[in-house]
């Protein structure tokens, strides 16, 4: 994730190169073989797409046809090993907590996104043909300062003296409720982490002396975010923003393996392994129907790459 509003060109330069005509022909053959891996790559991609579509969709419409609608205030054991559906409020005793910064959340689980003010080189080529069978390459390389979520290597750039990108101080986390109920179910970590984590947390100012008991005094709390900096208006290179999601405790409705009062993946004939978690009180066959529709649409995106 990057944020291009705070970003702005503060660097470029101009390389010109030249190409023989013997050097093109070389290069022409290169391309040629490079194209041939591609076709190849895009074949296999095609080929394991479609083959993964069909099958997703196949474990689904089982799914479909075997699941069980379960009453989430009483556990059935006849429904042990079986595919079942549960609706009902998800409720957490503890509040979560993230270690590093000292932030914590009333929620079933809590994501933490780090992004750092960092280096980015963007390139734009032009080609001229010169007398005599040569062209000219005009490269102009541009350095743009902005916010990613992951770590730009600046020792790969054209020109990495003086756009040199630190090393993050501080990288993702996720915890997830160990004390969930959703009414005499007890859905795990593992359950609870295939839940999206959509609505964001606002750090409250109030907590800015414990947060920098853990991060530093140059702390500052911005908008809802931790920023490690002195200015979040006027940001340098190696600052960061800490920022928060949680999915938050209520409805919930759950397609998955009756495993005693918790739930696992559903092994399907057709192959896939079966475990939906989503917010909101959906019957088994709205959250089919939902997961059919993302099937196409990964399905869709993919034949467009492989195209």
């Amino acid at each position: 994730m990057s944020d291009a509003d705070n970003s702005g060109v503060t660097d470029s330069f101009t390389e010109t190169t030249s190409t023989s005509w013997l050097s093109r022909i070389g290069q022409s053959v290169a391309g040629v073989l490079f194209g041939i891996v591609l076709i190849l790559g895009s074949a296999v991609l095609l080929f394991w797409n479609e083959g993964r579509a069909v099958q997703t969709a196949r474990s689904l419409t089982e799914g479909q046809g075997v699941v069980v609608d379960a009453d989430a205030a009483r556990v059935d054991p006849e429904n042990a090993g079986k595919l079942v559906h549960v609706s009902g409020d998800l409720k957490t005793t503890a509040p979560l907590n993230d270690p590093e910064f000292g932030v914590s959340a009333k929620a079933a689980r809590l994501v933490r996104t780090v992004e750092m003010y960092q280096w980015k080189e963007d390139s734009h080529s032009d080609t001229r043909k010169n007398f005599g069978g040569s062209e000219e390459h005009v490269t102009t390389y541009s350095y743009v300062q902005t916010w990613s979520d992951n770590r730009i290597d600046s020792a790969k750039f054209k020109r990495p003296d003086g756009h040199a990108n630190p090393q993050m101080r501080y990288r993702r986390f996720a915890v997830a409720a160990r004390d969930a109920t959703l009414g005499a179910f007890r859905p795990s970590e593992g359950v609870l982490a295939h839940l999206a984590a959509g609505r964001e947390f606002r750090v409250d100012p109030a907590a800015l002396d414990a947060v920098r008991q853990h991060a530093g005094a140059s702390t500052q709390i911005a908008d809802g975010r931790i920023y490690l900096g002195v200015d979040p208006a006027q940001p340098h290179i190696g600052d960061l923003r800490v920022s928060y999601q949680v999915a938050a405790d209520g409805p919930v409705s759950l397609i998955g393996r009756q495993n005693g009062t918790d739930f696992g993946e559903y092994q399907t004939k057709a192959g896939d392994r079966l475990l939906l978690v989503r917010p909101g009180t959906l019957s088994a066959g709205d959250m089919f129907k939902a997961a059919q529709e993302e099937n196409r649409i990964l399905a869709w995106v993919l034949r467009l790459v492989g195209v």
